[in-house]
């Protein structure tokens, strides 16, 4: 039988769940010393892998490079292609999902150098398509049973139990665990495309998680009735009042939930959706905190500390409103070279256009104070992305398991150099995105500028035929400079 073939060859390990979310521990790291410094090193068969250069032997610097080292490796493997599965088979969407287990599983064992596993697995991804009924249970159950964390007898014991759990199902597709898992598997390759953002796919990830926990993983989605969205709410009610999770978080869960079911739905005519499902009586709501926004004093005492790197970063920020993944995206054919202007959208609203195919995004036309374009000039390129590290690399680098964000290193950095020298104090903790806002409270302030706090953010209030033509606006920039009248208030804004 199938299941005997499972449990022998599976013993008592936790299936995986794709190489991405494999154990550091399972590759051991040799080290290159150069100083104080080290480079990560690790030899696959004939071929010989480095981390890109020598640094730090910290957490974090280990984690990046065990994530350079598992896409390395994947292009060293060899894994078996999507099986094809015919379209008229009323099992074809369980199969598939089946096989794309079986594939995870095929790499995992590949990239940890387990031969006879990768074997029997790319032997059962082979033999999906000729799976009878029976067979894909008790593929499921087995699936189902590793993803909950259990030991084989446990799994052995309770087989019979959530083979029937999916036999009771009138579409055993609808799996609640396998349509989880497809649902982040997508996500997560939109984020490795540039087409959506690490952030989501986490946030995504780790709601369905909580939801699959409490639901069942062996169960199928088509019981979800009205009854189960209050009694989900009334979960997460619970775990508000338990100080488990925060109230933003719970409201993020439950805004995750509804959109998954949504989507589900246009895919699987059979998946419900009750009509409860977006009732504003079942959601929790959220907290909305007054805004910290900076003083000016405050804001004097980060420049004339910073660096000019880091000056650069929190003058754009002021001039032009930019997040961080502006800052980072900034490239050399979005810059007036000869007048000192920015000509861009923001990087969340080209990459929005780009995904749901709604033509051009808005862009804005930026007028650049003195100080900002000095700083520009200094240190960005002509060629390519504007401002990169010291070490030649994109600002902020995104990847399954980490983030690197150089300008909110680089800011944490000053905000504790200031805390040494006791000029701020310790429980002082405004963020970036604070600091950003600090020019739209000044314009929105403003008896003559305020009409122009909303392009100043970017709001679709202010989205007019004007913002997308990229050509500069004279009342626009009239209040930019004025902006920068405030804040330096001894420097001329005019150039």
């Amino acid at each position: 039988m199938l299941w005997g073939h499972f449990s022998g060859q599976i013993g008592p390990k936790k299936w995986p769940q794709g190489i991405e979310q494999m154990a550091r521990e399972a590759i051991k790291f040799s080290v290159e010393k150069h100083g104080t410094k080290i480079r990560y090193k690790k030899q696959f068969k004939s071929e010989r892998w480095r981390s890109k250069s020598f640094d730090s032997d910290t957490r974090e610097n280990k984690r990046q490079a065990w994530a350079e080292f598992v896409e390395w490796r994947k292009a060293q493997t060899s894994v078996e292609p999507t099986v094809r599965f015919d379209a008229s088979d009323p099992y074809v969407l369980h199969r598939e999902l089946v096989a794309e287990k079986f594939r995870s599983a095929l790499e995992h064992a590949e990239l940890t150098g387990n031969p006879s596993l990768a074997a029997t697995f790319r032997a059962h991804l082979a033999n999906v398509p000729a799976m009878d009924r029976e067979a894909l249970f008790e593929a499921t159950a087995f699936l189902v049973g590793e993803y909950n964390g259990k030991a084989t007898g446990e799994i052995i014991a309770d087989r019979a139990t959530t083979v029937e759990q999916i036999r009771d199902s009138s579409n055993p597709s609808l799996n609640c665990k396998l349509l989880a898992d497809e649902y982040i598997s997508r996500l997560r390759r939109k984020a490795e495309s540039n087409q959506g953002s690490y952030g989501h796919y986490g946030q995504v990830k780790r709601a369905l998680e909580v939801f699959v926990e409490w639901f069942g993983a062996s169960r199928s989605l088509e019981h979800v009735t009205e009854k189960t969205i209050r009694d989900y709410t009334a979960y997460l009610e619970n775990l508000l009042t338990e100080r488990k999770i925060a109230r933003n978080t719970a409201f993020n869960y439950q805004a995750k939930f509804r959109k998954w079911m949504t989507d589900l739905a246009e895919d699987y005519p059979d998946v419900p959706l009750p009509k409860n499902l977006r009732s504003k009586a079942q959601r929790i709501p959220t907290e909305r905190k007054e805004p910290n926004p900076f003083t000016l004093e405050e804001v004097h005492l980060l420049l004339s500390n910073a660096s000019d790197k880091t000056k650069l970063y929190l003058c754009l920020m002021l001039n032009c409103a930019m997040y961080q993944g502006d800052i980072a995206d900034l490239n050399h054919k979005e810059i007036d070279w000869e007048k000192g202007r920015i000509i861009r959208p923001r990087s969340k609203t080209a990459r929005q256009a780009l995904t749901t195919g709604k033509g051009q995004p808005y862009r804005c036309n930026w007028s650049l104070w003195p100080i900002t374009w000095k700083l520009f000039q200094e240190h960005a390129n002509r060629e390519g992305i504007c401002l990169l590290s010291k070490d030649g690399n994109p600002l902020i680098v995104n990847q399954t398991n980490a983030r690197t964000d150089t300008i909110r290193s680089a800011y944490v950095r000053l905000v504790k150099k200031l805390k040494n020298r006791e000029l701020l104090s310790r429980d002082w903790n405004k963020t970036l995105k604070q600091f950003r806002k600090t020019g739209a409270n000044l314009i929105e302030s403003s008896d003559l500028h305020g009409q122009s706090y909303s392009m100043y953010l970017n709001h679709s209030v202010a989205k007019q035929s004007y913002l997308t033509s990229g050509k500069p606006v004279p009342t626009f920039d009239a209040a930019i400079r004025w902006l920068g009248e405030q804040i330096f208030p001894t420097e001329s804004t005019k150039r």
